[in-house]
């Protein structure tokens, strides 16, 4: 173990790296429109498209369990890939009761 001053622990940023995904804005419209479907990430002739959709989907599971928790929201979340085009996509949408007939 080796010792560091305080200067070297005050520089540590205390936040954590956004969401590229599960930005405010993305989070606001899918709560102003409930049970939509929205297209969150996309990517197409990417030779890792496996190792994205594994991200796109930690993604999805962590702001799922991390919204029902604090703020009682709960989202579903689906996804495709495709070996033929090398492609992943994560599907999103706030399950939510609305006046307009679409639940």
């Amino acid at each position: 173990m080796k010792p560091v001053s305080d200067e070297v622990v005050a520089r540590i940023r205390d936040n954590g790296k956004g969401s590229v995904i599960f930005t405010d804005d993305n989070l606001q419209t899918l709560r102003n429109n409930p049970n939509q479907w929205y297209e969150m990430a996309s990517t197409t002739d990417n030779d890792n498209y496996n190792r994205v959709m594994a991200s796109y989907v930690s993604s999805a599971r962590y702001f799922r369990d991390k919204l029902k928790a604090s703020d009682d929201i709960d989202i579903e979340f689906k996804s495709s890939q495709s070996r033929k085009d090398k492609s992943a996509r994560l599907y999103v949408r706030v399950i939510g009761e609305t006046n307009n007939g679409t639940d």
